[in-house]
């Protein structure tokens, strides 16, 4: 019986070593093909290269329609069957390698509805295949058009940056670990400009959900990207104080009680203070905002 047993157990894990090296093999494959086209940017759907969209679709990366079976086709092409809907879909539009050798790729909605915002979402992929995402997330209201994206020196921030220029807006995403926040939102001259919360349709970005103490600690922090991410939260518009508004949709009454209570903050008011006599123009820049406090009427 024992012998029986260790038989077993020594052919389970051959096939968990033989099944392990056939997928890491397939998304070593995907990896390279993600590789190829870094640095590509996809304008339109029909644009997208196949053996990208194969790659994608075989990492999780995106979403696309459903191939229709050939009675489909043929029913609609009879008029019988109705045509494929229209989306949303996600799907590839940017691809990028980072420094540290990952691979980012972009990928935006194909159907933008109106009025509406159109969504975005980041997808880093390591060489072993191991896919992150950041949202999908909004990129502004009634933003028409996704842009392009570009990847720029690390040092600027002391990380990775990813610049995605809006038709309205430039938006300057860091990479903190695994997932990428809003360090900078600029408007369609290039200056800095403060990120709606109180909205969620107008929110620029992933929505941010932070305790009381890890925003104090974002602020302190000796990190500049998370110092910068700390400073778009405080410098945005957020609702005002009180009972939560009927029949609308605002900001979470929690996380507004939370800005509202660290804008208050002595301890808060003196780091603004000393981050509004930075050497950095974008740290000062951020901070003279979050001592600039708006917030949003309560509507009735």
């Amino acid at each position: 019986m024992t012998r029986r047993r260790t038989a077993i157990l020594l052919l389970i894990a051959l096939l968990a070593v033989a099944i392990g090296i056939h997928f890491g093999t397939r998304v070593s494959a995907e990896y390279r093909t993600l590789s190829r086209f870094a640095g590509t940017q996809i304008a339109w759907r029909g644009d997208l290269p196949k053996d990208l969209a194969d790659a994608c679709a075989d990492l999780g990366i995106g979403s696309f329609p459903a191939e229709p079976g050939l009675l489909t086709r043929l029913l609609r092409k009879l008029g019988l069957a109705r045509p494929e809907p229209p989306g949303p879909y996600l799907v590839p539009a940017a691809v990028h390698a980072l420094r540290d050798g990952r691979i980012l790729v972009a990928s935006h909605s194909t159907v933008i509805w109106t009025p509406g915002a159109p969504s975005v979402a980041f997808h880093l992929v390591s060489p072993r295949g191991r896919v992150g995402r950041t949202g999908p997330f909004d990129i502004g209201w009634r933003e028409h058009g996704f842009g392009t994206t570009s990847v720029i020196d690390p040092s600027r921030v002391g990380a990775p940056l990813v610049v995605l220029r809006a038709p309205s807006t430039t938006q300057h995403y860091a990479l903190l670990g695994d997932r990428f926040v809003l360090v900078r939102l600029e408007d369609d001259v290039g200056k800095i400009t403060k990120n709606h919360y109180g909205a969620p349709n107008w929110t620029v970005g992933p929505s941010p959900s932070r305790t009381r103490d890890e925003w104090l600690a974002l602020l302190r922090s000796e990190s500049h990207a998370e110092v910068l991410a700390a400073l778009v939260w405080l410098g945005g518009v957020h609702v005002n104080e009180g009972p939560p508004w009927p029949d609308t949709v605002h900001e979470d009454h929690e996380s507004a009680g939370i800005w509202h209570d660290l804008i208050a903050n002595e301890d808060v008011k003196r780091r603004l203070a000393e981050l509004v006599e930075s050497d950095d123009e974008w740290t000062r820049a951020a901070a003279r905002l979050a001592t600039d406090v708006e917030t949003y009427p309560r509507w009735r």
